[in-house]
């Protein structure tokens, strides 16, 4: 499993990647709606038990002075409530870099035979160096699971060992 250190008082709660970048995802459209913004789709088919999200924000490139080049998710949410956790192993500062960063960890971790041995390739990402944006999609397997008090708890199934 793809093990997340999770920091004290994350917004996001799972410690595996899949189900928190999903949780990041639909932290996300929570917050786009609040704004009155649409970058991100989410559409669920409970028939598959599948989740697919469509995705496309700004990303902007730098080369450091060292001439390593640097691509930052432009946190376009403004002042939204997120804290990425005390001691957290995805460190980006503003939600979009948060799920920036699982973005970049699930495509290394789906490229790794390793961590991938089943080769799951469920997510496609495409960088525009002409308008700087980031788009794609990741389709997730879902948990789907009744609760005891009637609500419904719906989750990513991992893809990583």
């Amino acid at each position: 499993m793809a093990n997340i250190v999770n920091g004290t008082g994350s917004t996001l709660k799972f410690s595996k990647l899949a189900p928190r970048l999903l949780e990041g995802f639909f932290y996300l459209e929570t917050q786009e709606q609040e704004k009155l913004l649409n970058q991100t789709t989410i559409t669920t088919n409970f028939n598959t038990n599948t989740a697919t999200v469509a995705f496309n924000f700004q990303v902007e490139p730098s080369i450091t002075p060292e001439g390593k080049i640097v691509h930052i998710a432009v946190n376009y949410l403004g002042n939204s409530v997120f804290v990425p956790g005390e001691g957290s192993q995805i460190k980006g500062e503003y939600l979009i870099q948060n799920i920036f960063e699982m973005i970049t960890l699930f495509k290394i971790l789906s490229n790794d035979p390793t961590k991938n041995p089943n080769n799951i390739n469920a997510l496609a990402a495409n960088y525009n160096y002409d308008n700087n944006t980031l788009s794609g999609t990741v389709e997730f397997q879902l948990n789907v699971d009744k609760q005891s008090d009637g609500t419904v708890k719906v989750s990513a199934k991992e893809y990583f060992l």
